[in-house]
């Protein structure tokens, strides 16, 4: 029963967030656990997001 309950938890945060953007949660988190940033790795973060980032937020370095 408790891995049932921990597929659909995961099934529902993988589908809320791809609801908000986020195309592919797995690769975002990978790609976040590197400990140096090169141009390439911020490109792939900023590819896995689709919509208009922090659309909902006033701030003004948002895009």
């Amino acid at each position: 029963m408790a891995a049932s309950n921990l597929h659909t938890s995961v099934y529902q945060l993988r589908k809320l967030l791809k609801i908000n953007g986020l195309k592919d949660p797995i690769q975002f988190s990978q790609l976040l656990e590197r400990e140096n940033h090169d141009e390439w790795s911020i490109q792939q973060l900023l590819n896995c997001y689709e919509g208009e980032f922090l659309k909902d937020e006033e701030y003004p370095w948002a895009f």
